[in-house]
């Protein structure tokens, strides 16, 4: 398991702060499954410990092959900051996947829902890298604006991409008459897993002269 989040961060206020898991199996995952499996012992731990435990399942292939930068020290502020970076990467991996098993199941609405947060926390990525903290929607879409788009440290679309999962997304949620197409959230998802490319791309530059290799 790989602690990540706000507690991995040093920044968690006690019990009021969820304990964010990184689940790491060996086999292919079926995030909703997996979900299941896992809900009794983390539902029981926290209501031993008083804790609310967050646990995202995610193939660890995928989590150590994938991610190709691994730090010789830890960084800012004392912190394990590549596994949470790597943390963010992974999520977002696994939501687009999800995303996509979804959309082949006929469930558009709730593809598009993992297609947004899949973009979510690829910006949150290069975020806590560059030492934002922001954790709302908004407080995200905003700072990655800000320090990622209007000084195209990465390409401006990826914002508009980020606004437009956003509006996406909300519409699918609570617009009971809203119509989404297949084809459009397809292309929602392929767009979602090249800004994750470009993200996992710049981490890599931006770190350059820290990086030993793949795991």
């Amino acid at each position: 398991m790989v602690l990540f989040g706000s507690y991995a961060r040093g920044e968690a206020r006690g019990k009021d702060s969820d304990v964010d898991l990184l689940v790491l199996l060996a086999d292919e995952v079926n995030g909703w499954h997996e979900y299941l499996k896992i809900e009794p012992v983390s539902w029981s731990l926290s209501l031993e410990s008083g804790y609310v435990l967050s646990t995202f399942p995610m193939n660890a292939e995928a989590y150590k092959g994938s991610r190709k930068f691994h730090h010789k020290r830890p960084q800012r502020r004392g912190n394990p900051h590549v596994s949470e970076v790597r943390a963010y990467l992974a999520k977002a991996t696994g939501s687009f996947h999800e995303a996509g098993l979804l959309l082949a199941g006929g469930d558009a609405d709730f593809a598009v829902s993992r297609a947004y947060y899949g973009c979510f926390y690829v910006a949150e990525a290069p975020l806590f890298d560059a030492g934002s903290n922001v954790s709302t929607h908004a407080g995200v879409i905003g700072e990655y604006g800000r320090i990622f788009a209007k000084t195209e440290r990465l390409d401006r679309d990826f914002h508009k991409l980020l606004n437009r999962a956003f509006r996406t997304r909300h519409s699918a949620d609570y617009d009971l008459d809203f119509d989404l197409d297949d084809v459009e959230v397809r292309e929602l998802i392929a767009e979602g897993e090249a800004f994750l490319d470009a993200a996992t791309s710049y981490l890599e530059r931006s770190n350059t002269e820290d990086i030993v290799g793949q795991d």
